[in-house]
């Protein structure tokens, strides 16, 4: 399996296992080719990209998520998530931090994101609730 298809794979896995254990609103996309969703929390609309890992870094958001975003005009946010068949596992940027870290970067690194976190930028989540509570906050 290449690791676009897990990407892809895995953002869609995401949506599903928070569709199943919280109150957040899955707003459906054309799942079998996007690697983003919308959400809806607390009445408010967020563009949600969850990028899986490779080694140390993820690709940036695709295209079409950067697209569907500018034209919802809504807020939105990164999820960058490690690999893992057992636990959620990652990290949630908000739009605004995550052009500010990243630019025109192609890919995210893993020591940004750290240094991102130590900043207040980056808010890791363990869990579905965290990650929900990061959403309403």
């Amino acid at each position: 399996m290449s690791d676009g298809s897990k990407s892809h794979d895995y953002a869609n896995s995401f949506a599903e296992a928070l569709r199943r254990s919280s109150d957040i609103k899955i707003i459906e996309e054309d799942k079998a080719s996007t690697n983003y969703f919308r959400a809806e929390v607390g009445g408010v609309q967020i563009a949600i990209s969850p990028l899986a890992s490779h080694v140390e870094w993820w690709e940036k958001p695709s295209v079409g998520f950067t697209r569907m975003r500018k034209e919802l005009g809504c807020k939105w946010g990164v999820v960058l998530l490690a690999l893992s068949e057992s636990k959620v596992d990652g990290f949630l940027i908000w739009g605004s931090d995550f052009d500010g870290l990243f630019g025109e970067h192609s890919k995210v690194h893993s020591d940004v994101v750290e240094k991102a976190e130590r900043m207040g930028q980056a808010h890791r989540f363990d869990d579905f609730p965290k990650f929900v509570e990061l959403l309403s906050s």
